[in-house]
């Protein structure tokens, strides 16, 4: 079932909210802008894009939806599909439903996590964003 989902959006090019297949993410507002639907949730929801070495998007994936104010995940969530269907890049997304894009402490403790799990299987994690009601951050 898992490998079903994924193989949906990557074989099919079914990728989700209109984000056109081959899409090339090579800037933040080109991720703002494609995932500007976040800022309307109500509850956090984490995204995992998955990129190629030319950052062509592969696939993406959503990792979790939460409450207002969190979206947990184990980096393992983040992982697997990006080694199923072939990736080197990943980017995450998630939203601040308090339209408040500061990434929190334990924003950056999750992301510390995954970056060390990436690095021990051959992955780079390239970006990392949250979304907020007008503005984005990166961290």
């Amino acid at each position: 079932m898992f490998l079903q989902r994924v193989k949906l959006k990557v074989s099919d090019r079914e990728i989700p909210y209109g984000i056109p297949s081959n899409m090339v993410l090579n800037n933040p507002e080109s991720v703002f802008k494609a995932f500007g639907f976040l800022r309307k949730s109500v509850q956090e929801e984490l995204y995992a894009i998955y990129l190629d070495e030319k950052l062509k998007v592969l696939g993406v994936y959503l990792v979790a939806k939460g409450s207002i104010n969190c979206a947990y995940f184990e980096p393992a969530d983040v992982i697997r599909p990006a080694l199923l269907i072939g990736a080197s890049k990943i980017i995450t997304v998630h939203n601040h439903p308090t339209g408040d894009p500061t990434p929190s402490f334990t924003d950056k403790e999750m992301m510390k996590r995954l970056m060390d799990a990436c690095s021990l299987v051959g992955l780079s994690l390239v970006d990392n964003f949250v979304i907020g009601e007008s503005r984005y951050e990166r961290y």
